[in-house]
């Protein structure tokens, strides 16, 4: 997920233009069912790829030593592993095209999350005419108070069920994947998805 428009100052500004052209922070977040976050980094300039920013995260390193129950799911710019599950390039089996399927429906709760945030902190949409340390602690603040939100169940402006797919910055570029977190993926469309 990208912010838009920051002040980057001149020093190394280039960093910070996204693919779309305008200087940006790419952030990351990993969201809950109940449309929390779990984790917010938000110190990527604009130009770093989504796949980057994971391979350096915490989140990453839990899920990689057993920290963590459960799965994350990532889009397809993401390499899979046994704790990240990503989409199918090119399903063709009923199993693999509900796999896909229930992936994209149950991805969507972060994108979800994020245009909750984003609505409830319409800063998060505008240019900021802040300086980057700032712009980090305006992101990280509205984040820390949206969990707030949702742990208090403080109802939300507009009704987020009917929230708009975002459709975030889908890479279809999907890494290559080695043959042991490929096997990982197709036991789990098999004992859940046959």
């Amino acid at each position: 997920m990208r912010f838009g428009r920051t002040r980057v100052g001149k020093k190394n500004a280039e960093i910070y233009r996204c693919r779309k052209g305008f200087f940006s922070l790419n952030v990351q977040v990993v969201a809950g069912p109940d449309l929390q976050f779990f984790d917010v980094i938000a110190r990527w300039p604009g130009s770093t790829h989504d796949s980057r920013m994971f391979d350096g995260s915490a989140a990453k390193a839990r899920f990689q030593m057993g920290h963590v129950q459960g799965h994350l799911l990532g889009d397809a710019g993401y390499a899979q592993k046994p704790y990240l599950y990503t989409p199918l390039r090119n399903p063709v089996t009923r199993s693999e095209l509900r796999y896909n399927n229930a992936h994209k429906t149950t991805r969507n709760v972060v994108e979800r999350a994020i245009g909750v945030w984003k609505r409830k902190f319409p800063i998060l949409n505008r240019k900021m005419q802040n300086n980057l340390p700032n712009a980090v602690n305006i992101i990280l603040a509205s984040a820390i108070l949206h969990n707030i939100t949702r742990a208090e169940h403080i109802p939300d402006d507009d009704d987020d069920a009917n929230a708009i797919d975002l459709h975030l910055d889908v890479n279809i570029n999907q890494p290559g994947i080695d043959n042991v977190n490929a096997a990982s993926r197709n036991e789990f469309i098999e004992r859940h998805f046959h």
